[in-house]
């Protein structure tokens, strides 16, 4: 065979070469030369043996897998739970600008995809969905606590929805005799009523307070004189009740 013969292979004894070609050859063969990549598609594989898994195919005993560098800047905050460091290949998916785990790309598929049901799919997106819902809880109440400490007047995530309630009933007047009720620790009750008081018009008295709804009809919030013991908690009950004028 001439060595300086470069006339390209011709299209028929390509396809030969890669009918006998060892998987891994003709895989780096597709990787690096584009322009026969028609041609090997057209050519059947041999295999002895082949396994899909979660992140790549095993061949003929030769496992090919495909996973994510994930790289956090050297001053950056890396993710509590990531333990491997820039040179590791450890990671599953990309990450998102929160740091948590990317699913997106399993719903996008292109020409050619062969698509698998994944079997967690719900299951693990319901997980993440409930651990973000938990994050977003604890930066409320760190950020209430970095408020408090700064000296600024602010509502816990509690009497935060206990106000609002309030606001929507007046803008939603319900029926006279609606009540609710709720139990919360003795300290938050009464940061509440004071926050109610400071938030709200009307007739107000150490424990209760009235407000004004329309010509019928007033929200009367108050909390008992009585301390309950739960689990070492001193625990008060407020009620909320629609009452005429």
């Amino acid at each position: 065979m001439d060595p300086n013969n470069s006339r390209p292979i011709s299209y028929d004894s390509l396809k030969i070469l890669l009918q006998y070609a060892k998987p891994n050859l003709r895989f780096e063969l597709f990787r690096r030369i584009p322009s026969i990549r028609l041609t090997e598609k057209a050519v059947p594989l041999r295999l002895n043996s082949l396994r899909i898994g979660g992140h790549g195919v095993e061949i003929n005993n030769t496992y090919y897998e495909a996973r994510i560098i994930r790289y956090f800047p050297p001053s950056g905050i890396v993710p509590r739970g990531f333990r491997f460091d820039n040179l590791s290949n450890d990671g599953e998916w990309d990450l998102d600008e929160w740091g948590f785990d990317d699913f997106s790309s399993e719903t996008v598929f292109t020409p050619g995809d062969l698509v698998l049901q994944v079997q967690e799919h719900n299951h693990r997106r319901r997980i993440q969905s409930e651990a973000k819902k938990d994050l977003e809880k604890r930066l409320k109440y760190v950020e209430w606590m970095i408020a408090k400490k700064s000296g600024e007047n602010v509502e816990s995530e509690w009497t935060g929805q206990i106000i609002q309630l309030l606001r929507d009933w007046i803008e939603n007047p319900r029926e006279i005799g609606k009540c609710l009720s709720f139990e919360e620790r003795e300290k938050r009750v009464m940061e509440t009523m004071t926050q109610i008081q400071a938030t709200f018009e009307g007739v107000k008295a150490e424990r209760s307070m009235k407000i004004p709804v329309n010509d019928v009809s007033q929200i009367a919030v108050s909390y008992e004189s009585q301390v309950r013991t739960m689990r070492r908690r001193r625990i008060r009950i407020m009620t909320i009740e629609v009452m005429a004028v």
